[in-house]
């Protein structure tokens, strides 16, 4: 099996206030142990067409929970590695705007799922929501209750299609596919307001190759991944630090799949698996070798 292996690279992030935010060196920890991306399956669910969102269960390891993008209904989608469906459950919110990514989290020690309805195409949007809920038991469900989070931007309007909860602090952190790619934090616990910018991921011959179109993000244990349609990056969060500043850090480029239009991401304890949108589209996935 082909091993993709590659050195760590400089920090791609620009922080506003490096004084606040100094740079935190690197553990040793080979980011990029992981092998080809292999098919293991594909989704068999027809209403599934456009997965935009996917994290791993924390009840039970073969489950995972999906969303479809824009236009869609506010409904989540059980489903096994192999892609085979599970059911659904339907959340009581009366309008689904723009869900672009969902995330696991936990509050008192139970898991949670994360849905960001954060997509903003045309930056018109004055607000902003995050809605979360205990992971459920089951994999059908009707009108399920959530907290919801009205937010806004500190400069205007932003289009993400990114979103992961920090393992370490429980902040939620977003980050834009925009020119600048801004990263924002929303401080645990989470409540409405307005998102704090805590820095800029930098692509190009300064930091991360490829284009700055992140469209999926996810996170477990000490590790973040980031995606764009062409490219997956993986981060170490530091000891002892964040998230944040783990996207501070060193960064690799890990294996991914050629994809039609790959939005979705979800990292699990020594894997990832990747989806695209699409009509039963195949689910990919890497081990850590």
């Amino acid at each position: 099996m082909f091993l993709l292996l590659l050195a760590c690279t400089r920090a791609p992030i620009q922080d506003d206030d490096p004084v606040d935010t100094p740079f935190v060196e690197p553990i040793p920890v080979d980011l990029c142990a992981f092998g080809t991306m292999e098919p293991v399956g594909e989704l068999t669910d027809p209403e599934l067409t456009e997965t935009s969102g996917l994290v791993q269960s924390r009840l039970e390891s073969d489950r995972f929970w999906a969303h479809n993008d824009s236009g869609d209904s506010p409904r989540l989608f059980a489903l096994r590695e192999s892609g085979a469906a599970l059911g659904i459950v339907t959340l009581d919110i009366d309008l689904a705007v723009d869900w672009e990514d969902m995330a696991m989290g936990e509050i008192g020690g139970d898991p949670i799922l994360v849905i960001g309805d954060i997509g903003d195409n045309r930056e018109k949007r004055e607000e902003i929501l995050v809605h979360w809920l205990p992971e459920p038991a089951e994999t059908t469900g009707v009108g399920l209750s959530v907290s919801t989070a009205k937010l806004v931007y500190p400069d205007g309007p932003r289009d993400s299609e990114a979103m992961f909860v920090d393992p370490v602090t429980g902040d939620l952190i977003l980050v834009a596919k925009s020119p600048d790619t801004e990263i924002y934090r929303l401080p645990f616990p989470w409540k409405d307001g307005e998102l704090e910018q805590v820095g800029n991921l930098v692509f190009g011959d300064e930091g991360l190759p490829g284009g700055n179109r992140v469209t999926g993000a996810d996170a477990f244990g000490s590790r973040v991944i980031l995606r764009t349609y062409t490219h997956l990056f993986v981060f170490q969060i530091p000891e002892g630090g964040t998230a944040v500043e783990a996207l501070a850090g060193p960064f690799c480029e890990v294996p991914v799949a050629a994809e039609l239009q790959g939005e979705s991401v979800g990292i699990g304890e020594d894997r990832y698996w990747t989806i695209s949108e699409g009509l039963m589209a195949p689910v990919h996935r890497a081990v850590a070798e």
